[in-house]
């Protein structure tokens, strides 16, 4: 199996990069759903006989799962080396930063700092109380070197 085409998509604006992570995010599965009917098609064609279990019972996801940790641990090496160099910082700053990376998507973000924020490692400067999720115009400050 090999990579057969690269989604490319240029923004100069934050609201376009958002648009193209969502669709993305869309995408993956139809891939899967897609990838686990050719994999069937071949494995039926090659044994001569149907399965009884669903496509999806019976997908082995091979290179994506590869593919999607390399790049969330590229986003998460991006992002830390931001953090590191500036002291503070915008959390649009450090969406547009990680989003640059195919399959990340901003729960991968959200995620990062959480595990951040709660070791004491960066802190929120302007969070409001009753305020669930980062809004773009939060600060994310840095109180500890990250690795």
């Amino acid at each position: 199996m090999r990579i057969h085409y690269h989604l490319v998509y240029g923004t100069r604006h934050y609201k376009g990069l958002e648009v193209f992570k969502k669709t993305e995010a869309v995408a993956i599965p139809y891939m899967h759903e897609c990838r686990a009917a050719a994999q069937r098609r071949r494995d039926e064609a090659k044994s001569k006989q149907t399965f009884l279990l669903a496509e999806s019972e019976t997908y082995r996801e091979r290179r994506f799962r590869t593919f999607n940790e390399r790049r969330r641990r590229n986003a998460r090496s991006a992002v830390i080396c931001l953090l590191n160099r500036e002291t503070t910082t915008s959390y649009q700053t450090l969406f547009e930063e990680s989003m640059q990376f195919s399959t990340v998507v901003e729960a991968d973000l959200r995620e990062w700092l959480e595990e951040w924020r709660a070791d004491n490692r960066i802190q929120y400067l302007n969070w409001k109380i009753g305020q669930k999720v980062p809004h773009l115009d939060t600060l994310v400050s840095k109180l500890q070197y990250l690795s």
